[in-house]
């Protein structure tokens, strides 16, 4: 498929410090122990989006509590290596799913690439890819995996748009890109978080719970100590969340990712409204 070559392992994130990872585990176990005392007697079956590696997420933990487990990522080999670590009893409740979350990655990617071939000036080219991104629909494209009890989604959704800009850095002189350009591609980023929002929503059983977190903003230090502030989630994000969900936030962090860089963490308990 178009995006393979582009789908790289997990950025090594530096789980061996701690502080982000281990809260997230902590967070994640709570959630999972709230919803699953919101609806005794049922089957209890849990979803974990961008799975990846597993080294932010209590794995085994999880599988002990849920009667299913689903690991979704875009690339599983990972996903399965941490899996395969687990007693058999465990291994037995876990489905490994290989999928865009978004439901429209590949597409996009194929745009790109016979914009490219049928484009021999470079401007001509990201204009048009501009225009692709401006025309693509992401509403409802996600993939139906079902409802659950629980849904994780962690630091997943400001990577939605990655592999396309992962693939035009590499087709282009990035001193090109437009106005234009770079603000489409922000608009589809946009378009795409706001979508995953949505695909939470319908993915939650009624009592359900979400467990998400994400980079809201990162911060890097530039020369002479000044720092560099990029938000990385659209404003229409914590719009979509209340509207879709009752919101339980908890206090936001400071993710200390490099001497140079920081993240600004947020994570949020999310279930559906006007369930007690």
């Amino acid at each position: 498929r178009a995006y393979q070559k582009f789908v790289q392992a997990p950025e090594d994130l530096p789980f061996s410090h701690g502080a982000y990872a281990n809260r997230n585990r902590t967070e994640i176990i709570q959630t999972a122990q709230r919803t699953i005392e919101r609806s005794p007697g049922q089957e209890q079956t849990a979803l974990v989006l961008g799975a990846g590696r597993m080294g932010d997420i209590p794995l085994e933990e999880l599988a002990q509590m849920f009667d299913k487990l689903t690991l979704v990522d875009i690339r599983t080999e990972q996903t399965r290596k941490a899996v395969e670590k687990l007693p058999p009893e465990l291994q037995q409740k876990i489905t490994i799913i290989k999928a865009d979350v978004t439901g429209v990655t590949g597409d996009i990617l194929q745009g790109i690439q016979q914009q490219k071939a049928q484009k021999t000036d470079q401007e001509a080219f990201i204009d048009a890819v501009a225009q692709d991104f401006r025309a693509i629909s992401v509403a409802d494209k996600p993939p139906d995996l079902g409802a659950h009890t629980f849904v994780s989604s962690s630091l997943l959704l400001s990577e939605l748009g990655h592999l396309p800009m992962a693939l035009m850095a590499e087709l282009t002189n990035r001193g090109l890109f437009s106005d234009q350009y770079r603000g489409e591609l922000f608009t589809l980023c946009g378009r795409l978080q706001i979508a995953h929002i949505n695909f939470l929503a319908k993915s939650t059983a009624p009592r359900g719970l979400v467990h998400f977190v994400d980079t809201f903003s990162d911060s890097i230090q530039k020369a002479h100590g000044v720092a560099q502030k990029n938000t990385l989630v659209d404003p229409g994000v914590p719009l979509a969340l209340r509207k879709l969900f009752t919101v339980d936030e908890r206090p936001s962090t400071i993710w200390d990712y490099s001497p140079k860089k920081q993240y600004e963490i947020r994570s949020f308990a999310l279930r559906p409204p006007l369930v007690s």
